[in-house]
This record gives structure tokens, sequence and C-alpha cells, in this order.
């Protein structure tokens, strides 16, 4: 299995490869040993999952995933919930209740200077604005409840609402260091707070930023979700972590995203969700990964285009439980993946990768 818009497996940019409980690519001996034996006690594909998954929308299918995490993404979601309510479109919405650290996230640029230049000479600094670009830096109140209105508005509009870590900038840069008992809190701090908004815990968890580490995977995989969504890859499929197979399964995203381009190709936000389109309808399982703060703002729209081009090629835009649905339906298995970390071209540092099937 190929990922062809990742640089480097295993994450060898600065410290990662130093960091414990990093994934391991296994070793031939290891791999064997997996396909003889490849499920754990705890790790069985749940028999009704199928049945929980609902039923698989008709046609072609494309999934969309958004991330919203900060002050200004929270603001902009009517926008953005208008535009997918006239295009038709349905989503998987990874809401982030707790403290807003942004300037988190401005450090893995700085860390990386000719990406940070590029993000600043195309404009990608002024699209989230300096008041989010250095938030959390003195003070980072929680949004839980400030986002209250417009995160139930999710709900009632017909998307799928998901949860994420509490302290989630501060989980996308530390998770993989992270002790399992700082891993369980930050879930279950998340997950209260989504139960606060919402009255019903969670189904999904989205790792902010596509950042996971097999202790998270595996503290997930006893919290009866429905799926996670927490990687880049391909398609649809079951975590291998140390020979045993987790029974949540992972619908990651499969597309490169139109920040990524902007700042590895140099293309303007319009090019890059044309492209974007003529991806997805080639695709068989695409999955989009957006984010309130720019297709809710600034790219919003370019995004409307993008949505547009994927209806008039006959693809449906859906949640992410309608992806699993339909990659259940059609019959065959979830292939088991070994997962890695992995640098992707127009995003500084690394991110949680589906790789080997076994």
């Amino acid at each position: 299995m190929t990922l062809p818009w990742y640089k480097n497996v295993l994450g060898l940019r600065g410290p990662q490869s130093k960091r414990r409980g990093r994934y391991e690519l296994p070793d031939e001996a290891r791999l064997s040993e997996i396909r003889k034996h490849p499920v754990g006690p705890e790790g069985k594909e749940a028999p009704d999952l199928k049945a929980r998954a609902g039923e698989a929308p008709p046609g072609p299918i494309a999934g969309l995933r958004v991330e919203v995490r900060t002050a200004a993404g929270m603001e902009r979601l009517p926008f953005l919930l208008r535009v997918l309510e006239e295009e038709g479109a349905r989503a998987t919405f990874y809401m982030g209740f707790g403290p807003c650290r942004a300037h988190l996230a401005a450090r893995a640029f700085l860390a990386e200077p000719s990406l940070a230049w590029r993000a600043w000479r195309s404009g990608l600094v002024g699209a989230y604005g300096w008041r989010t670009a250095g938030s959390g830096l003195f003070s980072a109140p929680p949004l839980a409840l400030s986002a209250r209105i417009n995160a139930v508005a999710v709900r009632d509009a017909g998307h799928e609402p998901g949860a994420m870590p509490w302290d989630h900038f501060l989980w996308q840069a530390r998770v993989a260091d992270m002790d399992p008992e700082r891993i369980a809190l930050e879930l279950a701090r998340g997950e209260e707070a989504f139960i606060q908004v919402f009255g019903a815990p969670p189904h999904t968890i989205g790792a902010p930023g596509w950042m996971c580490s097999d202790e998270s995977l595996r503290l997930q995989d006893r919290l009866h979700l429905l799926f996670g969504s927490d990687c880049r890859g391909t398609d649809p499929f079951l975590p291998v972590i140390q020979a045993r197979v987790l029974q949540t399964p992972q619908v990651p995203v499969t597309l490169p995203t139109a920040r990524e381009l902007l700042l590895s190709e140099g293309m303007a936000p319009a090019s890059a969700f044309a492209r974007l389109a003529d991806e997805a309808a080639s695709s068989t399982w695409p999955v989009y990964g957006a984010s309130a703060e720019l297709e809710g703002g600034p790219y919003l729209e370019d995004f409307r285009g993008f949505l547009s081009r994927l209806r008039a090629s006959g693809r449906t835009v859906v949640a992410l439980r309608q992806v699993l649905a339909g990659r259940l339906a059609d019959g065959s298995p979830l292939p088991r993946c070994t997962m890695a970390y992995g640098c992707m071209e127009g995003r500084p540092g690394v991110v949680s990768l589906q790789l080997l099937e076994v």
C-alpha cells in the first residue's frame, strides 16, 4: 500500500524519532506472526459493526471531516453550515471544547523556516487571524460554554458531531510523549465536555491534526466507539498495534488538504480545490479533511466550488459514518493495517498514517 502524498515514513524529522510509543514498522518475522494470529483477545471485529454503521448511501460518495478547534472556527460555523446545506452535503464535525492553544501549532511552523515563510507569503497567517495564531499564549479559557449554541447547530443541521481530546492543541504537539494516564484523562475530559454540550456520549473521536499513538488507540478501543478518525490513509481499516488487531475501525482522511497544496506547490485556493475535486472523483473512498477556520472563512467560496464539482461528478458528500457503512456494505472485510508516523508536503511535523496491510 503506497501513499503518494507523504515524504518520509517513521517520523524522520527532528525529535520525533526519539518519542516513546512510536509506531514501528514490523519486521518480516512479526508480520508472519500477525498473519497467523491476527486477532488478540480484546481485538475482535464487533459482529454488530455493520448494523451500528447503518444503511449504506446509494451511489458513489465522498466523505467530509471538519475540525473545529478555535474560537474563530466556532464563530465561522454558521457560514460553513449554510454552504453545506445549499450544496446538499453532510459532514462529521470534530469539535474541541477545551483550551485553545493555537500558538503551539504556530511554533511547529517556526521549527521549519521555509514552510513558515511560505505560510507568511501565501497569506495563511492572515487567513487564521493574529488573534487565533497567538491564542493560549497567556491564557486559554475552554471553548465548551461559549461554543454550545453553534455546536448544537451542527447536530440540528443533520451533521455528525464527534469529540476530540480535551486539550486538543497540546495533544497534537505531545501525544507521542504522553503517559497512558494522561491520555486517558484527556480522552475522558473531552468526552465529558461533549456530553455536557450534546447530552449523550460520542460515537466517534478524531485526533486533532491526525496525531495519535499506540496507547491512545488502545484506550479508545475500550470506549466502544463506532469508529475513529485519527490518521491519514487510503480507505477504512482496522489498526494493528503490536500484533493486536483493534476492534475500532479507522476512517482516515485520504486526500491532501487545500492548505497543504497551497504551501507545498504554491497553488491558489481555487486551483487547489479544483484539483482535489478531480482526485476525489477518481478515488474509491475519498475523504477530505476541512477546518472551520479556513473552509468556513477565507476559503469558503472556493470550498463551495469543491462541493459543487463533487456533486456534478455524481458523488454525494456524506459524514464519515456513511463512508464506513458504504465500505462495510461491499461485502469484503476491512483491511488490517499497521500504522506509522510520517511527514507530509506542506505540513510541519508529522502525522499518523495508515501503512501496511497484514
